[in-house]
């Protein structure tokens, strides 16, 4: 007699009429409008239990008869005992069913191994590509990169003069031990000048160093210092104070003006603040709190908003051709502060801008330190650093006084169309030098951190 074995799944399953190569009712249930030779499955052999035939389906007969090649048509079903039919005893259905059972072993394992070794080579890529990503770029320096005394705007020569790409960047901003070979072998210059750019932490770092030697130049001193002989004019202020500053003293002097320019026995220091969010402090800042608009009967500054059009940054500033000029100039102003004057991209006629020249920004040696308006702590210890007779404790006095603020109106930007012009397009090459800059700022802290002893400067007694 023929035994047949129905698993659950298969218990009272409804037929279907979609033709399928291969299913598991099939494997155990020889249906011919569903069984074809084509299959996906490996056959489902259900093994007799006394050595035998028993336990076969008519298609697990059919199946076997394709492997041996040995048995002619079958029979009228399943026959026992032990003789020499095709189907019966002996260990001839056996071998072929262990072959079948084997044969899915191996494959199973075949397949294990398979996964195992491709999940191992994708691990071993996502390894290398972050390896890749964070490798650093060499920079080329001379040996001496920052001498005692700046007589002239000579920068250090890099690999790359002129960063016309930023994919990848030309240079790498590792130079913190050069730095910190040049702080601990020289003396505090006499002279630290500090050509605050606006809205950008000055007021705060005034109320710092305001009860050590500092002078602060008024708006007579602001501007570009290429035009108007705004720069003899500096020259002559900065030579006059180094002639009556005490031997020994360090003098900060801060002011709005830009580019650097060499100054004689004196170095540059700054701040920098992420290009969009200065460049929206300023536009509320010019609006409601500058000096003209405290004068102003309504607290507006008229004249600055009869330019721009708009009171804030929405959609009307985004159809005000001078309001949109007026952000575009503000996304390029920090570099024009933090560059000399061949390496901030002059404006051409037609209203673009040359590329900046990133290497020589971040290599110039008239600026010592660059710190960060969103690293302010970390900043001061910079200066404290290099400049310690101006910036000793600078960190426990922020602490105790807080941040100081000018100006509460903070509308922020509303046009989400002028925000995406401004991340697009007006403030791109000044973010690609903040964050090359934040990186070497980094760079040198770590290494300051870490060598403090060896690296910083020894306040002048």
């Amino acid at each position: 007699q023929s035994r047949f074995i129905l698993l659950d799944p298969q218990v009272e399953m409804p037929e279907s009429r979609l033709k399928v190569r291969r299913s598991l009712l099939s494997a155990n249930i020889y249906t011919p409008a569903a069984d074809t030779p084509a299959t996906w499955l490996p056959r489902v052999f259900l093994p007799s239990k006394v050595g035998t035939g028993q336990g076969l389906n008519r298609g697990n007969q059919k199946y076997t008869n394709q492997l041996g090649g040995e048995v002619k048509a079958a029979g009228s079903g399943l026959r026992g005992g032990g003789g020499t039919d095709a189907y019966g005893g002996g260990g001839g259905n056996k071998d072929r069913v262990g072959y079948c059972f084997s044969m899915n072993h191996i494959r199973r394992k075949f397949v294990l191994i398979f996964s195992a070794l491709l999940g191992l080579i994708i691990f071993q890529l996502l390894q290398l590509g972050h390896q890749i990503r964070d490798a650093p770029i060499s920079i080329t320096a001379s040996s001496d990169p920052f001498p005692s005394v700046i007589e002239d705007s000579e920068t250090l020569h890099v690999s790359v003069s002129n960063a016309l790409s930023y994919d990848p960047f030309p240079l790498d901003v590792d130079d913190s031990e050069a730095w910190c070979k040049h702080l601990s072998s020289t003396p505090e210059p006499p002279l630290v000048v500090y050509n605050r750019i606006p809205k950008a932490g000055g007021t705060t770092m005034k109320v710092i160093y305001q009860d050590k030697l500092h002078r602060g130049l008024g708006k007579d001193y602001w501007g570009f210092t290429d035009r108007n002989n705004l720069k003899d004019k500096l020259l002559s202020t900065f030579s006059a104070i180094l002639e009556t500053s005490k031997e020994g003293t360090t003098t900060i002097v801060d002011g709005h003006f830009r580019p650097m320019f060499p100054v004689p026995n004196a170095t540059f220091m700054n701040l920098m603040r992420l290009p969009k969010s200065r460049a929206v402090s300023h536009f509320y800042y010019s609006l409601y709190d500058s000096v003209a608009a405290k004068h102003s009967n309504n607290g507006i500054n008229k004249k600055f908003l009869e330019n721009v059009i708009s009171p804030a940054l929405n959609k009307k500033c985004l159809k005000s051709k001078n309001c949109l000029k007026y952000l575009r100039t503000e996304c390029r102003s920090q570099i024009q502060f933090l560059s000399i004057s061949d390496s901030w991209g002059e404006e051409k006629t037609d209203g673009t801008y040359d590329k900046i020249d990133i290497g020589k920004i971040l290599s110039n040696k008239n600026l010592e330190v660059l710190g960060f308006h969103e690293e302010f702590e970390k900043s001061l210890d910079m200066f404290e650093c290099a400049f310690p007779s101006i910036f000793e404790g600078a960190k426990e006095k922020l602490k105790k006084m807080g941040a100081q603020k000018v100006g509460n109106h903070k509308f922020g930007i509303i046009s989400k169309e002028l925000e995406k012009l401004i991340d697009e397009k007006f403030c791109v090459d000044e973010m690609e030098l903040y964050k090359r800059a934040l990186e070497q700022f980094n760079y040198r802290y770590n290494k300051m951190v870490l060598n403090r002893g060896s690296c910083c400067r020894v306040k002048n007694k």
